[in-house]
């Protein structure tokens, strides 16, 4: 309800309290961008260094989103390949 804040925490309390880390990571670009506003690229980074760590595609995209959003486009372009490699698209 445009609190992101709150919401926010509840994202990190589902995370602490669901060891399901492909679940988390559907959750992982929204949060990765949350905390990039805040300016706190270090935990943003965790955020999606976890969900790509999943291997699921959404993972992965957060990753790509995550690298684009912190000017590493060339790194981007290898997580992009890692995307097609698996999923094809």
């Amino acid at each position: 309800r445009k609190d992101n804040n709150k919401a926010a925490s509840y994202f990190e309390k589902g995370n602490q309290n669901d060891p399901d880390t492909v679940t988390a990571s559907y959750y992982a670009d929204w949060l990765s961008k949350y905390y990039l506003s805040k300016g706190d690229t270090n935990k943003a980074a965790q955020i999606v260094d976890a969900a790509a760590d999943t291997y699921s595609q959404v993972g992965l995209e957060a990753k790509v989103n995550f690298l684009i959003a912190t000017g590493k486009k060339d790194e981007a372009e290898e997580w992009r390949k890692k995307i097609i490699e698996r999923y094809g698209q």
